[in-house]
């Protein structure tokens, strides 16, 4: 017997406030699920008008169902459902891009979020520079009537709203991004430039970019779990969405014109949100990055099974308490010791298949991120950085294609063939080219001799081995030296 489709029901869509753009799980499972709950708590017509930038396919997953859809927490011990209403419609850019520019610049509209992933900002990672080579953000600026980018989906919509004299809407960054407000006030000013100064101008003096920073690990699941799942809900959902319990919001409280109860339902409303979110990019992010390539190459698919490992389970805890830790300021009111084994702890969630070839993904937008500034840190104070040398190591070699015993290694990278031509049987000039690769490696960092001799020695140890596991404990011993 068919199930039938989840619908919202009796309920009625909620008035909308919010654009969002990328509407994939993870906004499903955190900001969608954060405003739901506010309204829930507060009302207000803060309804979610979603847009997809590429595929239709979450369109056909969530319209039919009136935009709404089921979250299910879950850990060792617990699991539970709801219903989240806060999604009203997904609109298809490439199929109606005008249909979006209307959207955006309709009064109604007080707020316009993001997830579009690193990669989505068109923007150079080491400088945060606009990359105007870019193929789409030339396309933008000769097409003011059918963009393709979020940068000029934005761009061209608030100059609809200010030449009709409709008043700004705020923008607010939810990607893993440092300073991610900032760095998108200033790709969206740097594009409004190349239109007319003055309207880079208004843009400025009028539209706030708050930062924020958010934390929910939300795997994507494959359609077999999806069915199971649907077979226990006794509802066909198109659209499920699985995550952990645990969820936290950080935002920066510079609204023009009002926003959901966020903090009524858990969110922390504050002035600056950059020790959080560099707290949160490296301790965790730049954790996973760890996780994604040691462990991809090892065997592991996903990162519960690899954080079982003992040996690996304890470099991942020195590596965030001696390398990744040293370059932070942690918030007063947050224990980083407690916050450190939470993550392993969530990591080890063994009900989230959270795959290491999906955190993989896109390395050359995520390292600079997670990895560059706790480097260069430990290279200016003297301190150690062996367990970064040997992440960089393993994820030079996963980026070549192939693992440590010749198996295909799938790289998913914007640079990907760049990657792959940097091979070479001469370990130390493979990693040189890898090193001096535009927009990754800050210049300082990739000419520094330590740097080069360490990942060069790990990344020839690796040659030897079938697993980067069999080299944990002189990674080890090698730090404590």
């Amino acid at each position: 017997m068919s199930l039938g489709r989840l619908t919202r029901g009796d309920e009625s869509a909620p008035n909308v406030g919010i654009v969002h753009l990328g509407v994939g799980a993870f906004h499903r499972g955190h900001q969608a699920w954060y405003t739901h709950k506010a309204m829930k708590h507060s009302d207000g017509d803060w309804g979610i008008l979603g847009v997809s930038l590429r595929s239709g396919k979450v369109a056909e997953q969530l319209n039919p169902q009136g935009g709404a859809y089921t979250l299910v927490e879950q850990d060792e011990r617990n699991i539970s459902t709801e219903l989240v209403t806060s999604l009203t419609q997904v609109l298809v850019a490439p199929n109606n891009p005008q249909d979006v520019l209307d959207a955006l610049a309709d009064a109604s509209v007080k707020i316009v979020s993001l997830t579009i992933t690193e990669k989505g900002y068109c923007h150079q990672p080491s400088d945060g520079q606009l990359n105007f080579d870019s193929p789409e953000i030339q396309y933008d600026l000769a097409h003011p009537d059918a963009p393709v980018t979020a940068i000029g989906f934005l761009v061209y919509a608030m100059q609809s709203r200010i030449a009709k004299g409709i008043p700004a809407f705020s923008v607010l960054s939810c990607d893993n991004l440092r300073a991610n407000g900032l760095l998108l006030q200033n790709l969206i000013l740097a594009f409004a430039e190349r239109i007319s100064p003055l309207l880079a101008e208004q843009i400025q003096s009028q539209y706030t970019f708050p930062c924020c920073m958010v934390d929910r690990i939300v795997p994507s699941i494959d359609e077999t779990k999806r069915q199971a799942f649907c077979q226990v809900l006794d509802v066909d959902d198109q659209a499920i969405v699985v995550t952990e319990p645990f969820h936290q919001w950080v935002i920066e409280d510079m609204f023009v014109q009002g926003r959901p109860a966020w903090e009524k339902v858990g969110a922390l409303m504050v002035s600056s949100v950059h020790n959080y979110e560099s707290m949160k990019l490296q301790l965790l992010n730049g954790s996973h990055s760890a996780i994604a390539y040691i462990g991809k190459l090892s065997g592991f698919d996903t990162v519960s099974a690899a954080v079982q490992h003992p040996p690996f389970r304890r470099y991942l805890h020195e590596l965030m308490l001696t390398e990744l830790l040293p370059s932070l300021i942690i918030p007063p009111e947050i224990n980083v010791y407690h916050y450190c084994e939470q993550l392993l702890h969530r990591f080890s969630n063994t009900r989230l298949v959270h795959e290491t070839q999906q955190i993989a993904m896109d390395g050359t937008q995520k390292l600079p991120q997670r990895w560059m500034k706790p480097l260069t840190y430990q290279l200016n104070h003297g301190l150690c950085a062996e367990r970064l040398y040997f992440a960089i190591a393993n994820w030079i070699q996963f980026s070549s294609g192939k693992g440590l015993n010749g198996e295909p290694m799938k790289v998913q990278d914007p640079i990907a063939e760049d990657l792959s031509l940097c091979f070479n049987s001469d370990v130390k000039l493979w990693v040189e080219s890898i090193l001096a690769l535009p927009n990754l490696f800050d210049e300082a960092v990739a000419s520094d001799a330590l740097v080069v001799e360490s990942i060069t020695h790990w990344l020839t140890r690796l040659q030897y081995v079938d697993s980067p596991m069999a080299l944990l404990s002189e990674v080890i011993a090698k730090s404590e030296k």
